[in-house]
């Protein structure tokens, strides 16, 4: 599952499942392009969202729409550094419920943390469970 992220004429490639997504970031027009893959061996992607001073209806859709598409992939998206306005705009528009409030952190690190601590935990339960 990857994808081509195309913004001021520079191209990236990533991963995801749906053909196409587009949107507006910080009013710079992005374009999403997939293609299918199989190779994808993570889990969760964290956006570091600390240069998003606002989002509007139509970025919460696309965003919501990329977090569903990894969901179906069983990938799962945290957000880490959103802005007060970013949090505000999310409460309005009952983002919450697209993606819980447990699946936003302050920083980054504070993500990368939690990822740890809850791979610590399932390993943990995995070994007690052999050793039955």
């Amino acid at each position: 599952m990857s994808f081509r992220v195309r913004t001021h004429g520079l191209s990236r490639t990533a991963s995801l499942q749906n053909p196409k997504i587009n949107g507006q970031v910080n009013g710079v027009q992005t374009s999403v392009y997939v293609e299918p893959s199989s190779n994808a061996s993570f889990r969760v992607i964290v956006i570091d969202c600390s240069a998003w001073s606002f989002i509007d209806p139509k970025g919460i859709k696309t965003l919501t729409s990329i977090i569903r598409e990894y969901q179906d992939a069983e990938v799962e998206i945290w957000l880490a550094s959103c802005s007060g306005d970013v949090q505000e705009m999310f409460e309005k528009m009952s983002f919450y419920k697209t993606l819980g409030r447990d699946k936003i952190f302050a920083t980054i690190h504070d993500a990368v943390i939690h990822w740890k601590c809850r791979n610590t935990r399932r390993e943990s339960k995995a070994e007690s469970v052999t050793k039955l």
